[in-house]
């Protein structure tokens, strides 16, 4: 089931509509604080932690996490094995992909890395689907494996203050076409 993508006043709370019910399902179980079976931008904002509640499910799409302000980091294994996740848009606020937090996300072709993410961990993107890439100008540091076996990748994009790039980051992305950067010490 999908929902409408506008936000709503209820009760002088501001909620928002998921896309996929399943999205919501999840968060409202794991975030409603107080317990009204909906997710207040508010209860979004104070979430602090995406642990491995998504791993493995079903989502296809998570626009709506952009509005998850209080989290700075994308945990280990948060979302691997969701194989149907398409896109989502990453916070603003998040400095960390930590390890494996999209492997096999094997249909993830879309993701908006935002110009704060300082770190992507190792293997964070191996075997996904994604097709481009271009990390945020804050990026520094990329880990081992991070896009390893990316098959779909065919460019990648990295700002000038890259100063360490991890072994085997596009080993087996067999359809890369170019990588761009200017730096690296």
């Amino acid at each position: 089931m999908k929902f409408a993508a506008s936000a709503n006043l209820y009760f002088g709370y501001s909620y928002f509509y998921f896309y996929f019910a399943k999205v919501k399902a999840i968060c409202v179980q794991n975030w409603d604080t107080n317990k009204d079976g909906e997710l207040s931008h508010g209860e979004a904002a104070k979430v602090a932690s995406i642990r491995k509640f998504f791993r493995g499910t079903t989502i296809q799409s998570f626009d709506e996490f952009q509005y998850f302000t209080g989290i700075d980091e994308i945990g280990v294994d948060a979302f691997k094995q969701c194989y149907d996740l398409t896109n989502i848009t990453i916070p603003n606020n998040v400095l960390w992909i930590e390890e494996c937090a999209f492997a096999e996300c094997s249909n993830l072709r879309v993701v908006n890395i935002p110009n704060r993410v300082t770190w992507i961990g190792q293997d964070a993107f191996r075997l996904s689907g994604l097709t481009n890439i271009e990390l945020g100008n804050s990026v520094s540091i990329i880990g081992d494996g991070a896009f390893y076996n990316c098959c779909n990748l065919l460019s990648v994009t990295m700002p000038d203050n890259v100063t360490h790039i991890g072994s085997q980051i596009f080993q087996e992305c067999n359809n890369l076409q170019a990588v761009s950067y200017t730096h690296l010490t």
